[in-house]
């Protein structure tokens, strides 16, 4: 969760185990910290449960 205009720096991105971005339609390049949360915590959520099934 990185800065809005510039992402995380990149000393910041070496340390991370994997990165991932939240593909957009339209205008917008930015999410606010909660909304991106909230898609990403969804999403892990979704993929528990199909494991889950499988």
């Amino acid at each position: 969760m990185g800065n809005e205009g510039t992402g995380l720096a990149r000393l910041t991105q070496e340390q991370c185990d994997f990165l991932v971005s939240l593909p957009q339609a339209g205008n917008i390049a930015s999410l606010n910290v909660a909304q991106a949360a909230t898609a990403c915590m969804y999403e892990w959520m979704r993929q528990a449960r199909v494991q889950a099934q499988n």
